[in-house]
């Protein structure tokens, strides 16, 4: 799966020999700097081992769920990692090195995903029976002429979905031989997410 979406998403994949953690110098060298940049801050962090761990109860401590980890996370990345002078870069800020590398075409610029390419590579697969209506996914209704056309031929067939909770406005459909992205007939829903302050109880989410 992890493999599949990386190359739905065009990105390159390279695996290092296990058990070897030099082969990945930089890497781990990156995961070090974050452990002390930010998770050493952290009351509920784990320690590198039993001995420096001590009597220091984490989970008792812990307080901040994967979300607000991966948020401090970046924001510490952005406002401070990004802004310190690297002496692997010679005294530039990782920003600076950056940009550097770019204007001088190193490093290609290549495009962010968009939404489509996003909900196909990391939407959630599902399965619906097509009916006359269209497709309904948690109490919300999709539906489109291709996608009545595709009912008038082959009847209520099943069909492979890929959903996102980041965007309830459109689904992608595989009917044709290929993707099809269908709309909802709700315009409530359009570019509106499953997180959104009443989403979770008008469509049925938990």
């Amino acid at each position: 799966m992890f493999t599949d979406c990386c190359a739905d998403l065009g990105i390159i994949l390279e695996r290092t020999i296990a058990g070897h953690p030099a082969m990945r110098g930089k890497v781990e060298r990156f995961f070090r700097t974050a452990i002390e940049g930010v998770c050493s801050r952290l009351s509920g962090r784990t320690f590198a081992n039993v001995p420096e761990r001590g009597d220091h109860e984490a989970e008792e401590r812990a307080c901040l769920s994967t979300s607000d980890l991966c948020f401090a996370l970046v924001r510490w990345i952005v406002d401070v990692y990004h802004k310190a002078p690297q002496s692997g870069l010679g005294g530039h800020v990782p920003l600076q090195q950056w940009r550097c590398d770019h204007e001088e075409g190193n490093f290609p610029l290549h495009a962010v995903p968009d939404q489509r390419h996003k909900r196909l590579a990391l939407g959630v697969a599902l399965k619906c029976n097509l009916h006359k209506d269209g497709l309904t996914i948690l109490g919300v209704l999709y539906h489109s002429e291709e996608l009545a056309a595709a009912f008038l031929h082959d009847g209520g067939q099943e069909l492979n979905l890929r959903w996102s909770h980041t965007d309830l406005g459109t689904i992608g459909v595989f009917f044709d031989d290929g993707w099809n992205e269908v709309p909802s007939v709700h315009e409530t829903a359009d570019s509106s997410t499953a997180s959104t302050p009443g989403n979770r109880s008008r469509y049925g989410a938990r």
